[in-house]
């Protein structure tokens, strides 16, 4: 029974995040700091009233560091 259960729910983690992967599949966001594409869900920080997309928070922290310094 627990084996059961245990898989359902594997097989359903597995299917949301190939969902979740495909949906953002189609935008081409890239992260500001690294440049990399944005695959899952993006850390938004809004910078001079404008709002910028990073992969991570490490990506967003570095940046904004970055930026108070120079």
């Amino acid at each position: 029974m627990i084996k059961t259960l245990s898989f359902i729910i594997l097989v359903g983690l597995i299917a949301y995040t190939q969902l979740r992967k495909m949906l953002f599949r189609g935008e081409k966001m890239r992260c500001f700091a690294c440049g990399r594409r944005v695959v899952e869900k993006p850390v938004e920080v809004e910078i001079e009233g404008k709002k910028v997309y990073f992969c991570c928070e490490h990506c967003a922290a570095a940046y904004l560091q970055k930026s108070e310094k120079g």
